[in-house]
């Protein structure tokens, strides 16, 4: 299975410059080396063959791997990473699947496998809407959590991990955070870049401190201006959020405002709607008990009655 968010993507050629900020094909979010696969199949499927891009892979015997993979990730032999299970197939029903509406969160996608604070986490997506003097856009953010160390984990300040002292996995791992956020506010590219740094900040606030080898990914992309392909015009106006104006540039503040506690509450989500995963060799992930975090978050004053 694998998760998908169409949205605009900033191409990089070998010394890293931008060459590209618009949307030409989707996102799809799966396990790096799996990527490759994915990236075959999606340009297959949008008749994109004949163009050339590079990939760089290594290739290395037992002896290295096992060696890099315990660096890395404190596995103790060589693993089958270039399986690559992922077939065109699983693309293409993905992207066909894509529909509007309420996301699935928790043990989905590509988040069937992952763990967050030592607990099961997956996919989790959360949205916070302006107010109407603010142009009441929409900042929406989709994270794919594997990351974080039980004792860090925070709901809304509460240090609710330091209370979670069981239902811990049998070895700890630490892993990377993959994070998308949509908006309509019309943004330019520069300006997105901040957006995406701002993603960092809402994982900080439950508890992240993209410890060292984590790989945390932020995307972010706007749908208020799209351009044609194929227009006559070789200039086109653009609509832009002003980067400053007298006093305070107060939009992009609420923007940024947004996208942190969307991108928070996103996660938390994920670690709610997440169910006990029982993996390979009889790893277990254990679920988020709402039944012992609830009443933490009561008596910390965090629940509002309904």
């Amino acid at each position: 299975m694998t998760a998908v968010m169409g949205c605009a993507i900033t191409f990089h050629d070998r010394i890293g410059r931008d060459r590209l900020a618009a949307a030409v094909e989707p996102v799809i979010v799966e396990d790096a080396l799996a990527l490759l696969e994915a990236a075959v199949a999606d340009t297959t499927r949008l008749g994109l063959n004949g163009q050339v891009c590079e990939v760089e892979v290594s290739l290395v015997a037992d002896a290295e791997m096992t060696r890099l993979n315990f660096d890395h990730m404190g596995e103790r032999g060589p693993t089958d990473v270039l399986s690559f299970p992922l077939a065109d197939e699983d693309v293409a029903a993905a992207l066909d699947g894509a529909v509007d509406g309420d996301v699935s969160e928790g043990c989905v996608g590509a988040g069937t496998g992952m763990q967050c604070f030592d607990l099961k986490g997956g996919i989790g997506t959360a949205s916070r809407v302006l107010p109407a003097e603010d142009g009441a856009y929409t900042v929406g953010a989709l994270v794919l959590t594997n990351f974080g160390s039980r004792p860090d984990l925070r709901i809304d300040g509460v240090r609710v991990g330091e209370q979670l002292t069981d239902l811990m996995p049998i070895d700890h791992h630490e892993g990377s955070c993959v994070v998308v956020v949509a908006t309509d506010a019309p943004l330019l590219p520069h300006q997105l870049r901040r957006v995406a740094q701002r993603a960092g900040m809402g994982l900080a606030r439950t508890g992240s401190t993209a410890s060292n080898g984590s790989g945390e990914q932020m995307l972010a992309f706007s749908t208020a201006n799209r351009i044609s392909i194929k227009t006559a015009d070789p200039v086109v106006d653009l609509r832009a959020v002003a980067d400053a104006r007298a006093g305070e540039p107060r939009l992009l503040g609420e923007l940024f405002a947004a996208t942190i506690e969307a991108t928070e509450e996103a996660v938390v989500n994920a670690l709610f709607a997440a169910e006990t995963t029982v993996g390979r060799d009889g790893n277990t992930l254990y679920s988020m008990p709402p039944e012992r975090v609830l009443p933490m978050m009561q008596r910390a004053g965090r629940l509002v009655p309904r």
